[in-house]
């Protein structure tokens, strides 16, 4: 029987993920991580949302390893800037994103995906829950001392398959229904 040959940049790329996925993170690193996976998580998230819901064209999306991303959207803009901006700076509270029916009654919302953020005092490393109208979904990385690579890989990809069936098991929405976001901040953002 042959042997496969695996070439050695193959090795040392699978090492080097070996190593990473059960590295224990320091605080600074941690920080780093968190934003990095909350971001991926918001990207993923709101790109299914919108996918699954049909709230966008299809041509705004582009395949990826965890599902469709959205691509050169408004809507991923104000993510990655907004957002990200205010998390950075431990000011966000919640990221609330809206579904409803009637232009005129915005209050009748129909579908709610809530992002609640939490932030380790004196680190503002933030954590994240996120409630959609049938689940909680939890994504906490407020144990930096024992949390590793592995375990945040795993709980972001179990939380992107629990939401994707979620999303699927959901009615049609009707064809006429409108998006809203809002951003709420906590009492350390400034008053502007």
């Amino acid at each position: 029987m042959a042997q496969r040959f695996r070439p050695p940049a193959t090795i040392a790329r699978e090492k080097q993920a070996a190593a990473e996925n059960t590295q224990v993170l320091d605080a600074t690193k941690a920080k780093a991580l968190s934003l990095n996976v909350i971001r991926t998580l918001l990207d993923v998230s709101i790109s299914a949302i919108a996918y699954l819901r049909n709230l966008l064209p299809e041509e705004n999306f582009e395949q990826k390893t965890f599902s469709a991303i959205l691509q050169g959207n408004a809507l991923l803009d104000l993510l990655t800037n907004g957002v990200m901006d205010s998390l950075e700076k431990g000011y966000l509270k919640s990221l609330v994103v809206f579904i409803f029916l009637d232009h005129n009654d915005p209050d009748n919302i129909i579908e709610s995906y809530t992002y609640d953020f939490f932030y380790v005092p004196g680190s503002l490393l933030p954590s994240i829950a996120i409630t959609t109208n049938s689940a909680v979904h939890d994504v906490s990385m407020q144990s930096v001392s024992s949390i590793t690579v592995g375990e945040i890989k795993k709980s972001l990809k179990e939380f992107t398959k629990r939401l994707v069936h979620t999303l699927k098991g959901l009615d049609e929405l009707p064809e006429q229904r409108y998006l809203d976001i809002k951003l709420l901040y906590n009492d350390t953002a400034p008053p502007e």
